[in-house]
């Protein structure tokens, strides 16, 4: 790929690349914060094919290369890198799809610890003022937390999503937050009026401005500049608003959280364990989810959970030989380690349910 940023040019090869970022190889990166434009080619010798984007330097690691964050990039071109990395999981031999095996659900639920931890709570329908149910009922408490989010939180996490988030998803956020919080589904409650108004000015605010192209830009730009100091979220709130999503069943608003937090705080093993545990529930996010593990593995090596999340995540892309070892290794630094164990003795199940290879195929080759 080539990349430019002001007088300086270069060609690179890529290193770890996702939907939201890449890092460049790259003897002499441009310093942090500097914006990049980029042509990625991900189908070489196919007039169009390749990916344009605009993104910003957020690591530099000098004689290596630098970490860029994707500010700007069509649908059309974020669609052509979708298909591009899922071609490249695929070359690799790593599916996607749920094994036959039953798997412990992976909910990133399981590694916020007890006191950041926030239970996923059942909603039960409540009634408008028409007399037709509702699809949510809310309290004043929340109100003021999504209000309290107009004011100090981005477009992207107002309607609980990320900036790679499409244009479809950003339209789904927005009438997701229209059926909860319209003031005419809650008239029986005048008072709460002004405020949900309020709320719904601000939401139909980021659907409009995250819905075109041109206004996008300027705004993820505006958000680039800001500098780290002029965010006021300490890790541990962003750890509570994590567990408020996770609550509310918002897996991309719990990403976005948890991606705040290891932002926040690189060397802490935990938050990239559940940052890690939130993407692997999007297929199209697992490789990152690798990245995440393995980096948490570096930070912490005693850590059994990563381990044996780890593994979980390698039977739902059907890679049991690679959950074995990392189970083996949840056992070497505790025996008695219940999860690994059920785990293990299901991975020996599923290879005794295989049926053995008959003869004459060894010497077919069938």
């Amino acid at each position: 790929m080539v990349w430019r940023s002001g007088d300086q040019r270069g060609a690179s090869r890529l290193g770890t690349v996702g939907l939201g970022g890449l890092f460049l190889k790259t003897p002499k990166p441009p310093a942090a914060g500097s914006t990049v434009e980029l042509v990625i080619q991900v189908s070489p010798g196919t007039p169009g094919a390749d990916v344009r984007a605009r993104a910003v330097v957020y690591n530099v690691k000098p004689g290596e290369g630098m970490g860029v964050k994707f500010v700007h990039m069509l649908g059309d071109d974020r669609l052509r890198l979708n298909q591009f990395l899922h071609a490249q999981f695929t070359a690799a031999k790593i599916q996607a799809e749920r094994p036959t095996t039953e798997i412990p659900p992976s909910s990133p639920a399981a590694f916020l610890s007890p006191e950041e931890n926030a239970p996923i709570p059942s909603v039960k329908p409540g009634t408008s003022a028409s007399g037709a149910p509702s699809e949510h009922t809310i309290s004043e408490e929340e109100i003021r937390k999504f209000v309290t989010l107009a004011h100090t939180g981005t477009h992207y996490q107002l309607l609980g999503i990320t900036s790679d988030s499409s244009k479809d998803q950003v339209k789904r956020g927005f009438y997701l937050l229209a059926r909860k919080f319209h003031p005419d589904r809650h008239m029986d409650r005048p008072h709460w009026k002004e405020s949900l108004q309020e709320l719904m000015g601000a939401a139909t605010e980021a659907y409009e401005i995250l819905s075109d192209d041109e206004e996008r830009f300027g705004y993820d730009k505006r958000l680039a500049s800001r500098t780290r100091t002029e965010s006021q979220e300490t890790v541990q709130q962003c750890v509570k608003i994590a567990s408020d999503c996770l609550r509310d069943e918002n897996v991309a608003g719990y990403i976005f959280w948890m991606r705040k937090c290891v932002h926040n705080a690189p060397a802490v093993a935990k938050y990239r364990v559940s940052l890690a545990a939130g993407l692997m529930m999007n297929e199209w996010q697992r490789w990152e989810a690798i990245q995440q593990f393995e980096k948490a593995i570096e930070l912490d090596p005693f850590d059994t959970s990563a381990y044996l999340q780890f593994g979980v995540l390698y039977e739902q892309m059907r890679l049991p030989w690679r959950a074995r070892t990392l189970y083996s290794k949840v056992l070497e630094m505790d025996p008695t380690h219940r999860a690994a164990k059920e785990r293990l003795a299901s991975l020996d199940a599923d290879e005794k349910k295989k049926p053995a290879p008959k003869l004459a195929s060894l010497f077919s080759g069938k």
